[in-house]
């Protein structure tokens, strides 16, 4: 038996009492009262030392004696936020449908690294924040309230249908209490470009659309040959001239009419023009030859051909019947496809080319090779998203309905364009078709276009030729470097005479992320 020594004598420890914690506190606090000392006597004169709480295990316990020790600095009364947070209001998962033009905004996506760009998504994110749709607490970043697109567009590139989703407030008070709609709240909002077609509440994993329809205008002038003596037509001269022997389908001898270099003198050429039943036929053969899964490495940016997401499926290709406009014919390319790689612009400039110059059909699959070539970008003014399509989420909506149909349970809501139509037709031809002649008529995008591409001699566009074959001296190898390589055709500021060069973003260094942008 273990023994201790104390001054009185020996003692065994077990004999001693058990004192709990509790009762040590207390001894020691007893022994500190009787204690000398001015500390002492201050205790005493203050009414003792400070008061001790039960003791309590586990994180309950803790928090309570720190929060007894450490009293934590008391919130203001009323500081402007704390009654917000008391009343925060539920969000929902939702849908919002929607339309715009898009002259004058830098793209459809928010741009977070230049916060003062104007995009279609900023214009809208800041109606929700104003309308109350979405809390200031949330204001300032997109992302806490999952926003996202169903298509992404270019600079300059409109859509009469297009989408976002994002978790939003439904039932404003303010809105509520004065008997006021949402969707009029926001058109009142919003500048008369971007319009709110409707807004549908969600399954909360919605997941965006499966397919994508566009539309691709230009006039039919473009379809005129390239003028005698430009770059162009030398190329063509030079390659066809070496396949001679080889032509599928000869050239117009002696065209009574080409593309001419803009000038008011032949303004009514262009205006005059019309497309004949051979440049009908032309475009539908080759847009054609873009239907099925292809390897689209040639009109896209940052891919290689062996890279899998290269790799898209086109539902179908469709050239509509020309239709006239101010005294100028217009013809409609309609493209439907599962997803895009900025290759809409590319695969129109290629079609365009192609079918001014006589190269056949063949040529189109020659693209889907490992081949590299150079297509120019058409002009984004003729680019329209008609509608994203979400055929996959609406048939998973119609098969929980009818579950819980049996159940009397409601269901979920298909996303449907369908009751709007009438008014989308409006807006696409006051707002949206209206905006492209406007535009072309004052600057001439599309003569400019022709004009610009027509004037470059070099032998990128040697695969334009009447065999429809690919030659060396079209190909581009990586890394190496081109005198006078092409460089694509932009229009800068409001003056048409002004002409500016842009990179086609095919070098190394892009951003991956850049080439998912529709348009």
């Amino acid at each position: 038996m273990k023994k201790r020594r104390e001054s009185e004598g020996e003692v065994s420890v077990a004999d001693t009492p058990f004192v709990s914690l509790q009762a040590q506190e207390a001894t020691q606090d007893a022994k500190a009262g009787t204690g000398k000392g001015k500390g002492k006597e201050k205790q005493r004169a203050t009414g003792g030392p400070k008061d001790k709480v039960d003791w309590k295990f586990g994180k309950k316990g803790k928090r309570e004696r720190r929060g007894e020790w450490a009293p934590r600095p008391a919130v203001l009364e009323d500081d402007g936020s704390s009654a917000e947070k008391k009343e925060r209001l539920a969000k929902r998962k939702c849908v919002v449908l929607l339309g715009f033009c898009g002259a004058g905004y830098s793209g459809m996506q928010i741009q977070r690294d230049h916060s003062n760009t104007k995009t279609i998504e900023g214009t809208l994110f800041d109606a929700f924040v104003k309308a109350g749709a979405v809390s200031k607490d949330n204001s300032d970043d997109p992302t806490k309230v999952s926003l996202s697109r169903a298509a992404r567009t270019d600079s300059g590139v409109h859509a009469a249908r297009n989408a976002v989703s994002l978790k939003m407030i439904l039932d404003i008070p303010t809105l509520t209490a004065s008997g006021i709609d949402l969707v009029p709240h926001l058109n009142s909002l919003l500048p008369p470009e971007i319009r709110v077609w409707d807004i549908i509440r969600t399954t909360n994993n919605f997941n965006s659309c499966d397919s994508r329809v566009y539309e691709y205008l230009f006039p039919s002038y473009v379809l005129l040959p390239p003028p005698p003596g430009s770059g162009l037509a030398t190329t063509l001269l030079r390659v066809n001239t070496k396949n001679k022997a080889l032509r599928i389908s000869p050239p117009p001898s002696n065209p009574s009419t080409s593309a001419p270099f803009p000038s008011d003198p032949v303004e009514q050429t262009l205006i005059s023009y019309r497309a004949t039943p051979g440049d009908l036929a032309r475009l539908q053969a080759l847009v054609k030859a873009f239907q099925g899964t292809h390897n689209f490495h040639n009109y896209t940016v940052a891919r290689e051909f062996g890279d899998r997401s290269a790799q898209r499926y086109m539902v179908q290709v469709d050239v509509r019947d020309p239709q006239v406009y101010d005294g100028i014919e217009w013809i409609s390319v309609l493209f439907h496809g599962q997803s895009f790689m900025l290759h809409q612009r590319k695969m129109i400039g290629l079609v365009m080319l192609a079918a001014r110059t006589h190269t056949p059909p063949e040529l189109i699959p020659e693209t889907y090779g490992p081949s590299k070539i150079h297509i120019p970008k058409a002009p984004a003014l003729g680019l329209l998203l008609e509608e994203p399509r979400f055929g996959v989420y609406n048939l998973k909506v119609a098969d929980t309905n009818a579950e819980l149909a049996l159940k009397s349970a409601q269901g979920a809501q298909k996303i449907d364009y369908e009751k709007h139509c009438d008014t989308i037709d409006a807006f696409k031809r006051d707002m949206i078709y209206t905006r492209m002649r406007q535009e072309e008529a004052e600057h001439r995008v599309f003569a400019r276009w022709l004009s610009f591409v027509d004037s470059y001699p070099g032998a990128d566009f040697e695969y334009l030729n009447h065999k429809g074959v690919i030659p060396p001296s079209a190909i581009l190898q990586k890394g190496a470097r081109y005198e006078n390589q092409f460089k694509e055709f932009v229009k800068m500021g409001n003056d048409s005479a002004v002409i500016g060069l842009e990179d086609d973003g095919d070098g190394e260094g892009l951003d991956v992320k850049s080439a998912e942008m529709d348009g």
